[in-house]
Order: C-alpha cells, then sequence, then structure tokens
C-alpha cells in the first residue's frame, strides 16, 4: 500500500506569510484609526461569528443531547484536560517566558468550529455530536477562557480586566451569534450553501489580525530573545500535549465502552483547539501588549499541528489501522 503524504491547506504557507510580512513592513500594521488593519479586522470578526450564528440550526444539533458521556468526555478535554497538562508542563519546565504564557492561553481556548464536524464526517464519526459539542465549546469559549486566564494569572504572568473583556466579549462574539442564530430559518440554506466561500473571508480576517499582531511586536523587537532551539522546543512541547490530550481521551472513551464513531469524535473535538477564537481573544485581552505576537505564536503553531496530524488519523481511521 503505497503512503500518502497529508495536504497541506493553503492557509498554514499564508499564516507563515502573514508572519513573514509583518517582519518585512511591520508599519503596515501599527497604525490606528478607522481603517487600520487592526479596526477592519475587529468589524470582520464579528462578520465571522455572525456567519456561523446563520448556519447554527439548534434544533438539529440538540437532538444528540442524551449522549452525555460523549459530552463530557468532549467538554473536559478541552477545558481540563488539556490545561492541566500545559500547567504541569510550565512548572515541570519552570519556565516563565511569553512563549509559556502563550501555551496557557492556548490551553483553555475551545474546540475548533467547523475543523471538528469535517474531520469527524471524514473518518466516520458521530457527525450531530460534534455539531452539538463544537457549538457548546464555542458558547463556553466565550465565557471560560477569560475566567480561567484570570485565575491563572499568576502561571501566565499576565492580568487584564476582566469586565472590560466580557464586554468586548459580548458585543463582537456572542451578539453577533445571536442575532445570526435568529435569522438562521431565514438564511441557513444559503448560508451553509456558501460555507465554502465564506471559509476564505473567515480566514482572511485571522491572516489580517496574524499581520498586525506579529507586526507590533517585531516593531519593537519583541522576538529578538527567541532562538531556534525555543522554537523547536515549542514544536516538541505542543506535539506531546496533542499526543497526551489524545491518549487520555482513547482511554477514557474505551473504558466507557464507546462506539467507534463516539471515540472518533471525542478525538477531533477534544483536542483541537480553534484559531478563530484564539486570534480574537488574543488582540482583545493583550490589547496593548507589544508582546501579544509572542503569545499567540503557540497557537498558530498549534493549529498547523493540528491540521497534518489530523489529516493523518483520518487516514488512519478510514482504513481500519485505527
Amino acid at each position: 500500500m503505497r503512503f500518502r503524504l497529508p495536504q497541506v491547506d493553503w492557509f498554514i504557507p499564508a499564516l507563515l506569510g502573514a508572519i513573514l510580512l509583518a517582519r518585512l513592513w511591520p508599519e503596515g500594521g501599527i497604525g490606528t484609526g478607522p481603517f487600520s488593519v487592526k479596526a477592519l479586522s475587529g468589524i470582520g470578526v464579528s462578520v465571522i461569528f455572525l456567519l456561523y450564528g446563520f448556519r447554527l440550526n439548534f434544533r438539529t444539533i440538540l437532538q444528540s443531547m442524551s449522549n452525555w458521556k460523549l459530552h463530557l468526555l468532549i467538554q473536559s478535554a478541552t477545558f481540563l484536560f488539556f490545561p492541566l497538562i500545559a500547567i504541569i508542563g510550565r512548572y515541570t519546565i519552570g519556565n516563565d517566558g511569553y512563549l509559556w504564557q502563550g501555551i496557557i492561553f492556548l490551553s483553555v481556548m475551545p474546540s475548533t468550529v467547523s475543523s471538528a464536524a469535517v474531520l469527524v464526517s471524514l473518518a466516520n464519526g458521530n457527525v450531530p455530536a460534534a455539531l452539538f459539542n463544537s457549538s457548546l465549546s464555542s458558547m463556553a469559549g466565550i465565557i471560560l477562557p477569560p475566567m480561567m486566564l484570570s485565575v491563572l494569572q499568576g502561571t501566565t504572568g499576565g492580568s487584564f480586566d476582566t469586565g472590560q473583556v466580557f464586554i468586548k466579549l459580548f458585543f463582537q462574539i456572542l451578539l453577533p451569534i445571536v442575532v445570526g442564530v435568529m435569522l438562521n430559518p431565514v438564511v441557513g440554506k444559503t448560508a451553509i450553501k456558501y460555507k465554502n466561500f465564506t471559509r476564505y473571508f473567515d480566514q482572511t480576517v485571522i491572516l489580517s489580525i496574524v499581520y498586525y499582531s506579529f507586526a507590533n511586536s517585531f516593531y519593537i523587537n519583541q522576538f529578538r530573545g527567541l532562538s531556534v532551539w525555543d522554537i523547536g522546543m515549542l514544536i516538541g512541547a505542543l506535539l506531546l500535549i496533542f499526543i497526551l490530550v489524545n491518549l487520555i481521551i482513547y482511554h477514557i472513551a474505551r473504558k466507557s465502552a464507546m462506539p467507534t464513531p463516539d471515540i472518533i469524535t471525542a478525538l477531533f473535538c477534544g483536542s483541537t483547539k480553534s484559531l478563530v477564537h484564539g486570534s480574537t481573544m488574543g488582540r482583545l485581552i493583550y490589547a496593548g501588549n507589544p508582546a501579544v505576537g509572542v503569545i499567540i505564536l503557540p497557537i498558530l503553531v498549534y493549529h498547523s499541528l493540528q491540521l497534518l496530524l489530523s489529516s493523518i488519523m483520518v487516514n488512519k481511521f478510514k482504513s481500519g489501522s485505527l
């Protein structure tokens, strides 16, 4: 049997391109005003979650609510196992730099929204349960991350006004989602039909956030203390976290005698993290922090890793070798 290399999503090179542009031309990302990259990306984020609300049909998703063991496992993996592993790693290594602050930030982010459902579908998993948990995680991801980061600020080395963050998250994320859900009966079918086109808009907004975040860090030489060794250690740490989270999920799912489709759903929904939420919250929580580019670097690296490793897992499940 021939071995196939996993396909590389165009978005990964595009992320690297945005970082390179920020390195070569940081001035373009540090501007302010209504037409600055920062202001326009903020509007774009609200549109992303409005479009997500358009596609969210709770009547269909809530049909899978009775599978509480699966839902509990996925949400525990997202908001409990992942942060615990990250915190243990931070204390074990004894590092309190911005990269570890970024890893802790990554660990409390919600699961991916659309990507998890797509991966579950490709691997023949429980798609309705994936949609339910991705939606539940997305909603919880508006409230839990700021609260958890506030509690862990001694670990992460940062502080922020939780109340102000919640207000910004309400207007920029929650309100657009609610409006979108209310309009789902009217525009839901059209939004689902053209979701592949809206995905490019989502990714363009994320690229703009990445650009201006890194532009600010490059402008003041915030990356000057990072070496190739640091980046290698970051990749190794995130790879280890991904493997550990998946092993824990798989072990608990097997012990609970879950059927294979549910195990597949638990793995893909419990170990992935949302770059949309991460980039959005990074710009809100660490607004004004010149090290924001360094802090969101782990979630960019993890996003690339999860795409690559999840593609391999999909092929394994489809071939029956997992």
